[in-house]
């Protein structure tokens, strides 16, 4: 449910963001803290990691909202719910999006 809140209030409104049916992909990821600091140590991405095991999902941007797209999204999320993702209140999570490339397929900025 938090995937599909976060993409209905949050609308993609980049124009290499979506393919030719009008889907774009995006994941989650959540910023880490260590005994409530943010790491010293930075990895590849800094101290943000993916939120999900899966590592992208299809989301609607100018396609109809359909229920194929729940469907994909709990695959994404794994069937999990908000807490036993990991994720509190507090927490700071990062919506990222992936732009469409001139042969079709998806890159990450």
């Amino acid at each position: 449910r938090l995937f599909s809140e976060i993409v209905v209030r949050l609308p993609i409104s980049h124009s290499k963001a979506r393919d030719a049916q009008g889907e774009g992909r995006a994941r989650l990821w959540k910023f880490d803290f260590v005994y409530g600091k943010a790491p010293s140590a930075t990895g590849r991405y800094g101290p943000w990691s993916l939120l999900c095991k899966n590592r992208q999902t299809e989301i609607p941007i100018t396609a109809p909202l359909s229920e194929k797209y729940e469907e994909r999204w709990q695959t994404y999320a794994d069937q999990h719910s908000v807490e036993s993702i990991g994720l509190s209140d507090g927490m700071r999570i990062m919506y990222e999006f992936a732009i469409v490339n001139k042969d079709g397929s998806f890159s990450w900025p």
